[in-house]
């Protein structure tokens, strides 16, 4: 996303699990690339001339999620297509009293 352009962070329960989903203003990824977005050394190519990573964070994320039950994916922000929106979703564990009835 360009320099100083928003980031949104929410979240929310249902049932027993939570999710966040961070959205940008950036160009977005294309389409056949949001499932390789999280593979090992993947990196977009955009265009946007922004410096790139190494193509981990989200590798090493998804692992970490997926290690906890739940899941990540990547999204279009908006209805034309633009930022893009990671969305996390994870178990809850059981409350105390959930836990011993």
């Amino acid at each position: 996303a360009p320099k100083e352009s928003p980031v949104t962070i929410s979240a929310a329960q249902r049932e027993s699990r939570v999710t966040l989903a961070i959205s940008d203003e950036g160009p977005g990824i294309p389409e056949p690339d949001r499932l390789h977005v999280f593979d090992m050394f993947f990196r977009v190519r955009a265009g946007d001339s922004q410096p790139g990573g190494t193509g981990l964070g989200l590798a090493i994320a998804k692992g970490i999620i997926d290690a906890h039950g739940g899941s990540i994916r990547a999204e279009p922000a908006s209805a034309d297509g633009t930022g893009t929106r990671i969305v996390i979703e994870l178990p809850m564990a059981p409350t105390v009293k959930e836990a011993h009835g």
